[in-house]
């Protein structure tokens, strides 16, 4: 049994495969940011680029003064979690841009178990 798709479902689900991204962020439909619009008007992850940004349209109607960049962090950070990656970016630790590291301090230098 086939089925019958509109030209535009059609145009939705070859675009939802990602074959549209490149590596070069100059020359990729999302420029970078991670979310491409497309022709039907629906938003799509970018498969290069995504790395947990906000959705487009996730602080539309948010209160004046919302702290959006730190939604977005959380959002990114999330999303390394999920991934067992680092944190996408830096976080500020005492005024300084620094990673915290994870240090057990029960082992000296010598004593590192692998």
């Amino acid at each position: 049994m086939s089925q019958n798709y509109s030209e535009q479902a059609a145009y939705y689900q070859a675009f939802s495969t990602g074959y549209w991204a490149s590596e070069d962020a100059a020359s990729c439909p999302c420029h970078g940011q991670g979310y491409v619009l497309s022709e039907v008007d629906t938003w799509h992850e970018c498969p290069v680029h995504f790395c947990g940004q906000l959705h487009p349209d996730a602080l539309d109607g948010a209160p004046e003064g919302f702290d959006a960049q730190a939604l977005e962090l959380e959002s990114m950070t999330a999303w390394a979690v999920k991934r067992g990656l680092a944190s996408p970016l830096p976080i500020a630790v005492n005024g300084a841009d620094e990673v915290p590291q994870l240090v057990d301090e029960s082992f000296g230098d010598a004593d590192i178990p692998f």
